[in-house]
């Protein structure tokens, strides 16, 4: 939700991570108000690939942000986000939560938190083969241990490959 125009080189086809959005206590402690942060780590701040799909995408949303812009006039506020409101204020990670729950939902498909899509990638791309540096990176972590014992899971499809490894190995 952090991300702003500028951590984007659609020519390159790569995202910059360099802040974070959460919402804080105020200093009073009765309110909480939303801010944006370095991340929580020096890895936290990272190149990321994007694929053309992506690229496309982003491309579109930028066409559609700019008419919102237009259509808001000096009403917009402008903080450079990729992602926010019809009239650019900062998106509330609480209704993207709901909104992605109310998708999921209207899909049909089960109920996932969209950090649990970290774990579920993270999966997937070990599974496939990928160096766990690499993917150690892409997530952000400071140390490869972190990435392994705690986003990538054991699947019934990631034990079968594994035991059908054997077949080019043991000749039965």
């Amino acid at each position: 939700l952090a991300i702003t125009w500028d951590c984007l080189d659609l020519a390159k086809g790569v995202l910059t991570v360099k802040k974070a959005l959460a919402r804080v206590r105020t200093a009073d402690g009765k309110r909480s108000a939303l801010q944006f942060s370095e991340p929580k780590t020096d890895s936290g701040k990272r190149t990321i690939p994007l694929l053309p799909e992506v690229v496309a995408a982003l491309k579109e949303h930028r066409k559609r942000q700019l008419e919102e812009r237009l259509f808001f006039g000096q009403a917009y506020r402008d903080n450079g986000l990729a992602f926010c409101t019809a009239d650019g204020r900062p998106l509330e990670p609480r209704n993207f939560h709901r909104k992605h729950t109310q998708n999921l939902k209207k899909a049909g498909i089960r109920h996932v938190r969209i950090h649990d899509l970290r774990h579920t990638f993270a999966t997937i791309i070990l599974q496939e083969g990928e160096n766990p540096e690499n993917l150690r990176d892409l997530l952000g972590h400071t140390r490869t241990s972190t990435t392994m014992d705690l986003y990538c899971h054991s699947t019934e499809e990631g034990k079968r490959k594994a035991v059908q490894r054997l077949r080019g190995i043991i000749k039965i």
